[in-house]
């Protein structure tokens, strides 16, 4: 197969001198993924967008089978030389290279001192401060933010004002994502339900349940020089709960300028406070036609790298409609990478990444695989999904 480039990479945007750390620290995680394993096997999403950048990647993340799947899918993955088998050993080497110079991307925020300061990429200050969802008005054009405030948990939990339907996200300094920190309350079991998640929380924002007819993820970088440059989208698949589990991409489709000049100046506006790296942008389309900015997640988004590859996915492939998902194999990792490899020599899976849980310390858990499912239409993609699940691959 001719291989498939992404449209830029990470040494694209940063420049040299840089190493990735992606995994999300254990003192730090409660809103991203409080699930080692999951974090673990997250380290692997970034090597096929990673260019000449080093990453400290899982040993799980790296085996020589599921490296030989990716690029027999014709997908370029790094050359992983910087592994290791737990936190303890990845926060040693991620210090040695630091030591060596480099300047560390982190994915997510640690707690102080464990990396020092001066040796992180972007500041943790401003990575908390564009992260935070209580300060999307700082970023975002007020007339395409949801009503919303940002009150004390009490506040929001305590004395039965919140008024139902609603939406709560945790207003945190630490990294969220997939959905950890969202909650859709539409009764008053949800209500409690979140209560209950969000327990030890200072603040929450409480915003307006919005009749949304489409959730794009617009997706954005900001280079090394401070240019802003739009990268395409993708529509979040998302459970009625607010739960991330993929993207769904037209290919060849557009949105409304409209729409993607209000993500471009909120991504210049990170720019000019000294941002750089990738932006998510997290948009509502209301059945009225208006345009509300839902969550700014400034990092590499779950459909950036799906969105990078999709020109050339379009140009050789010749697919109309990609499905971007985690699939997860009971069976054991050598099953799965075989029951993958068929698919992949059908042409309807591009795997991004795999993870072996057993060799990386996590016994009870079950292998997995990030990909991207190519068809002619959802309905196509589906049943090509419900086939894969015949397979193991769930």
């Amino acid at each position: 197969m001719n291989s498939l480039r992404t449209i830029l990479s990470l040494s694209d945007v940063l420049g040299p001198g840089h190493v990735c750390a992606p995994r999300a620290h254990s003192g730090s995680c409660r809103w991203v993924c409080p699930d080692a394993a999951l974090t673990d096997g997250r380290t692997a999403q970034l090597l096929c967008v990673a260019g000449t950048v080093p990453v400290v990647c899982s040993v799980g993340a790296v085996r020589p089978a599921g490296l030989e799947l990716i690029a027999e899918a014709g997908l370029i993955a790094a050359d992983c030389k910087h592994v290791y088998r737990d936190e303890r050993e990845y926060l040693e080497i991620t210090n040695q290279l630091a030591r060596q110079g480099n300047k560390v991307m982190l994915q997510h925020l640690h707690p102080p001192g464990v990396i020092p300061d001066e040796a992180i990429w972007i500041k943790p200050s401003l990575l908390s401060c564009l992260n935070n969802k209580a300060n999307l008005l700082e970023l975002a054009p007020a007339k395409h933010v949801p009503p919303r405030k940002v009150l004390s948990y009490d506040q929001a939990f305590g004395n039965g004002s919140t008024k139902l339907p609603t939406v709560i996200k945790v207003a945190t300094d630490w990294s969220t994502g997939g959905g950890t920190a969202v909650a859709v309350c539409r009764s008053d079991d949800d209500l409690a339900n979140a209560g209950r998640r969000f327990s030890g929380c200072e603040r929450v924002v409480v915003e307006s349940f919005l009749d949304t007819a489409r959730s794009p993820c617009l997706n954005y970088a900001v280079m090394h020089d401070g240019e802003v440059k739009y990268l395409g989208y993708a529509d979040q698949d998302v459970t009625p709960a607010g739960e991330y589990r993929g993207n769904w991409l037209q290919l060849g489709s557009k949105l409304p300028s409209e729409l993607i000049e209000i993500g471009t100046e909120i991504a210049r506006r990170g720019s000019q406070r000294g941002y750089r790296g990738f932006v998510g942008i997290d948009f509502a389309l209301l059945a009225d036609d208006r345009i509300m900015v839902l969550d700014l997640t400034f990092r590499l988004n779950g459909s950036t790298v799906t969105i990078l590859l999709a020109p050339a996915i379009a140009r050789e492939r010749g697919a109309k409609f990609l499905h971007l998902r985690k699939f997860v194999s009971h069976d054991g990792y050598e099953k799965m990478i075989s029951a993958a490899q068929s698919e992949v020599r059908r042409r309807r899976l591009l795997p991004l990444a795999t993870f072996d849980p057993q060799i990386a310390g996590h016994a009870n858990h079950p292998a997995q695989i990030s990909g991207v499912v190519l068809g002619d239409s959802p309905q196509d993609i589906r049943a090509v999904e419900a086939e894969m699940s015949k397979i193991g691959l769930k």
